[in-house]
């Protein structure tokens, strides 16, 4: 499990991510919904305190699969992945450090050994968003572009281009 420090977990967040994960043997990895991230793994929210957050969350939370969609990528602020995907594609990449576009990277590779990721809508938890690169806001957008360029140079493509598709195959990515 990937689980960023800046989250609120909700009633059965992961009860439902693992219903999604084991729900087929070609799944790798899935994600949950949230009110700050990108990727479209954004829902909207009617809350403003933590009593209101756990109401809205056992509305949502209600195991459904026909609220879970393939995706190209997964942000991780919030993704659970099997042990034997991670044995396969090996641990996040050390050189996306201290963050950003390791999740692209790691969703790619996951994607490349035939595994399919999935976005349960079913599972939200509260996402602060960028709590450890706040201290560091100049060097942020930085941290992006030098990241972004890791990324082109590993692979081929520009990352920003899987944000813009919810669907494709790894054959037509790499026409990026």
């Amino acid at each position: 499990m990937l689980l960023n420090n800046d989250v609120i977990v909700t009633p059965n967040w992961l009860d439902n991510l693992k219903k999604g994960l084991y729900s087929g043997s070609n799944i790798g990895a899935v994600g949950a919904v949230t009110n700050n991230c990108s990727n479209n793994q954004v829902i909207d929210t009617d809350y403003n305190n933590i009593d209101q957050l756990i109401e809205f969350s056992k509305e949502n939370n209600i195991s459904d699969n026909s609220k879970w969609i393939e995706k190209l990528r997964l942000v991780g602020f919030c993704m659970l992945i099997k042990r034997d995907i991670i044995n396969k594609v090996g641990l996040l990449d050390e050189i996306f450090t201290p963050g950003n576009f390791e999740d692209d990277d790691y969703s790619y590779r996951i994607r490349q050994t035939g595994y399919k990721l999935l976005l349960c809508k079913d599972a939200y938890i509260h996402h602060f968003g960028s709590a450890s690169f706040k201290k560091l806001p100049g060097e942020y957008n930085k941290l992006l572009q030098v990241n972004r360029e890791k990324f082109k140079n590993k692979w081929g493509f520009d990352p920003n281009l899987i944000n813009n598709k919810e669907m494709s195959t790894i054959s037509d990515l790499k026409m990026f």
